[in-house]
């Protein structure tokens, strides 16, 4: 250090010794009134009197409040001001102004009316609300029945900055009471037998204290504050001219009767260990020592009251419009908010972040509407009460879950969590954040509601660590997880498990292993294909892993090699499908671009099923008659598809199985006889398939299987039983029939036994050609070959020549060469002739 450094050093050190010895003395003097007006100045609103007020009546214990205020009209205001020395007669109205009770948020289920509130609800003169609207306020007067003063509070309320030096009182800075000043200038000071008048000389400001008279002493404190600048009252402000009032309520009518018993609270009291060097840090700041037990109180709301809440209509009472705004939830379209605040006495601006009240010995900011972050002791301080408020708030909700025997269902589950969905608190976040930190900071384990599969819907509780999140609806649906409620997960409790990494979210690995290893019902199953369709990533690897099973008690149906589906109008439900085909139960739940493009499968035609049903070990089906109906009509509508060679085959598959329905069971078709004009025998196999025979019905028959919804129709073409060897006409029916009428006309029979014909096969017309059936002029009956036609008799002049009955069939009739087809001779036998 160079020389002239050195010697201005010592010359600074000598400054203090040097001003003692020859400088002149003075004193720090404070301009009080600029002082009280410069404090006040950091209050955020004029009325914040009020707040400071209550919280004094509660320092004090008290048990009630009375908040009286007294005004005048408007037009009588300057009379009044005139005549403040002589004691005017005044207009007194006690008014409950729902405005402070909102603003205030005073919890005390024990609140007792006031005796000054009582006698003034016992007059007979109370007035209506309405008498008072737009008065002046002139003057404020607040009642308690706390702990009148002592000499100390006599003492330090003459004293700014002094503050309560009470430990467990919230009032820190000894500014409070004098924010009165913002209102009044000379306040009164009214407890117990003594009174304090606070006076104004200049900027100085000086009290009067006096005792007062025997019948003027009680055991209360009133604070009297006659108001310097005057307030309007407004009683009545929605006041319009077409929106008459008509209430005659008088204001003694409305006393709200809340059983605030109903909320629920959870209070504690802890010890204090404080390192010394850091409590005389908070000395130094607060001017008193801090408690060395600390109270933590949480209120909080049960589900019941919450429930209430959620369906209580618009027009609600005032009970009801009170205690919602007491409750620390409020319902939003039935979505829970929490709703919390932090109370230093009284209610602050400050938000929780969650779903309850929190009052403890917090220190606050210099107007009590927030907690002193700002401060690094104070800061330790308060961020150590919310860490610990945060742990009792794990404790409560650690102790509800063990014994969860009220939360049954989802709807009650979100109801509970709803309180500690740990939103953002405002406007400090740094409040919320730390009662965040003290509910995780246990390592016990947490547990949370949980749905164990889709088909349940009660709820349980299991650690989060077992637990799963699911972030799509779908999910539920499908997945056997513990799964935590879709409604729950969207709360900011689960965000915030889900970001310390307290519980798993459920993501496609976890699917598909899980998919692997369940067997799904059929519902659940297609609720996972929706999914998959909506979701592609891994889609194969999880299609081709599902298991499920119709029912419980069916079997079960695996995916592994499923590459097809089938049009869900192509076949009957009944009908058993390849092994590589989707179930049409699950199919016709999709649309074809759903199973094409999400599901890439192909679309199985019905010429494939004809060959898978035509294989051996298919052949079941056809034996049959429920199943054989479905196949034959699938066949029957593919037949005009087969080449030649193709057709041949089927034809010699189907005629050597019994596929056909009859009335004597089934049978092959060559032993099935279709239905004809022409009776058949009982003992006879009648086909009872439902048939059409032409080319209009067939049409008929392929457009009700194409509208039916479950291809179930046993339609089946005449034409098709015939080409596959079923038969249409029985040579012992027809000679039967044919005996039983003797008086049938061979004109009508011969017609008859044309139309058949083509019904006919060759082997049966061959027999039908080598049978007696045809009567000739007599009643014997005689194979066709062995009758002439009648022309024949008049040609050769043989009389005694059989002849059929009928003189006078022309030659070029249809019946005439159908005869002639069946044997009946145009010239007699040549051995007749010889």
């Amino acid at each position: 250090m160079s020389s002239k450094k050195r010697s201005l050093s010592t010359k600074l050190k000598d400054i203090p010794k040097d001003s003692l010895d020859n400088g002149f003395e003075g004193q720090v003097t404070i301009n009080t009134r600029m002082f009280i007006d410069k404090a006040l100045a950091r209050y955020s609103s004029d009325f914040i009197i009020c707040r400071e007020l209550i919280q004094n009546a509660d320092d004090a214990h008290a048990t009630w409040f009375h908040f009286e205020i007294t005004c005048c009209p408007l037009k009588d205001l300057k009379d009044f001001q005139s005549s403040q020395g002589n004691h005017p007669v005044r207009h007194r109205s006690t008014q409950f102004i729902s405005e402070i009770s909102n603003a205030f948020r005073i919890f005390k289920p024990n609140t007792q009316m006031s005796p000054l509130s009582e006698g003034s609800h016992a007059s007979n003169n109370v007035s209506s609300e309405r008498d008072f609207h737009n008065y002046c306020i002139t003057e404020i007067r607040a009642n308690n029945n706390g702990r009148v003063f002592n000499e100390t509070d006599w003492e330090r309320v003459m004293s700014i900055a002094e503050g309560n030096t009470d430990v467990d009182a919230v009032g820190q800075f000894g500014v409070g009471f004098f924010s009165v000043f913002s209102l009044c200038e000379e306040p009164i000071i009214i407890s117990g037998n003594e009174y304090m008048v606070f006076m104004w000389e200049n900027d100085v400001l000086s009290t009067v204290r006096h005792e007062m008279s025997d019948e003027q002493q009680n055991q209360s404190t009133t604070i009297i504050l006659t108001l310097k600048n005057y307030y309007k009252l407004l009683t009545d402000p929605t006041l319009t001219a077409g929106n008459q009032y008509k209430s005659n309520k008088k204001m003694s009518d409305i006393e709200p009767k809340i059983d605030l018993t109903e909320l629920k609270t959870y209070f504690t009291k802890a010890s204090v260990h404080i390192d010394d060097s850091f409590h005389q840090e908070i000395r130094q700041i607060l001017k008193k020592d801090l408690p060395t037990t600390v109270r933590i109180t949480l209120l909080f709301t049960p589900n019941t009251i919450i429930e209430q809440q959620l369906q209580s209509s618009v027009n609600e009472d005032i009970n009801a419009k009170i205690l919602k705004s007491l409750i620390p939830l409020r319902s939003n379209k039935n979505e829970i908010i929490p709703s919390g605040y932090v109370f230093i006495g009284l209610g602050t601006h400050q938000s929780t972040g969650i779903g309850m009240h929190v009052f403890s010995h917090f220190i606050p900011t210099i107007e009590r509407e927030n907690l002193d972050l700002e401060n690094p002791h104070i800061s330790k301080w308060n961020q150590e009460l919310l860490l610990s408020t945060g742990q009792i708030a794990r404790f409560i909700y650690d102790q509800t879950m063990n014994r969860n025997s009220f939360i049954n269902n989802k709807q009650e589950a979100y109801r509970f969590i709803s309180s500690y969905s740990f939103e953002p608190s405002v406007p400090n976040n740094k409040i919320g954040d730390a009662i965040l930190s003290g509910f995780f900071h246990t390592t016990h384990e947490l547990f949370v509601s949980v749905q164990q599969s889709p088909s349940n819907s009660e709820v349980c509780s299991i650690s989060s660590k077992q637990a799963y999140l699911a972030h799509s609806p779908d999910i539920y649906t499908f997945l056997t997880l513990p799964l935590v409620p879709y409604n729950l997960v969207r709360t900011k409790f689960f965000k915030h498990l889900e970001r310390l990494k307290l519980i798993a979210v459920v993501n496609h690995t976890i699917i598909e292993k899980t998919i692997s290893d369940t067997v799904l019902l059929l519902e659940e199953f297609i609720n996972l294909v929706r999914w998959l369709c909506k979701n592609k990533t891994s889609l194969q690897h999880i299609f081709s892993s599902i298991t499920y099973r119709e029912n419980i008690t069916s079997s079960k149906i695996s995916l592994k090699n499923i590459q097809y589906y089938i049009n869900k109008n192509m076949i009957s439900s009944i009908l058993p499908l390849p092994s590589n085909i989707l179930p049409i139960n699950v199919s016709i739940r999709f649309s074809s671009n759903e199973l094409e493009e999400n599901l890439s499968l192909s679309k199985y035609n019905s010429r494939q099923l004809v060959d898978f049903y035509l294989l051996d070990n298919q052949h079941y089906l056809l034996r049959n008659a429920d199943t054989s109906l479905q196949v034959l009509n699938l066949i029957c509508q593919q037949s005009n598809q087969f080449r030649d060679s193709e057709w041949h085959s089927v034809k010699s598959i189907l005629s050597s199985i019994k596929c056909i329905p009859t009335t004597q069971g089934m049978k092959i078709p060559n032993q099935s006889y279709i239905l004809s004009t022409i009776p058949l025998l009982p003992e006879v196999p009648k086909i009872t398939i439902n048939l059409a025979n032409d080319d209009q019905n067939s049409k008929k028959i392929n457009k009700t299987y194409q509208q039916s919804t479950d291809a179930s129709s046993d339609f089946v073409s005449k034409e098709f039983l015939k080409q596959i060897g079923c038969c249409t006409f029985h040579l012992q029916s027809f000679i039967a029939a044919r005996h039983a009428s003797s008086d049938e006309r061979i004109e009508r029979l011969i017609q008859e036994l044309i139309e058949e014909r083509s019904n006919m096969t060759d082997i049966e017309f061959e027999a039908l050609k080598q049978t007696e059936w045809l009567r000739g002029t007599t009643n014997i009956y005689y194979i066709p070959r062995q009758l002439c036609f009648p022309s024949v008799v008049i040609e050769l002049n043989w009389p005694t020549l059989l002849v059929i009955d009928w003189p006078d069939i022309k030659s070029t009739s249809q019946q005439y060469l159908f005869l002639k087809q069946l044997g009946v001779r145009e010239v007699p036998d040549l051995s007749l002739l010889i």
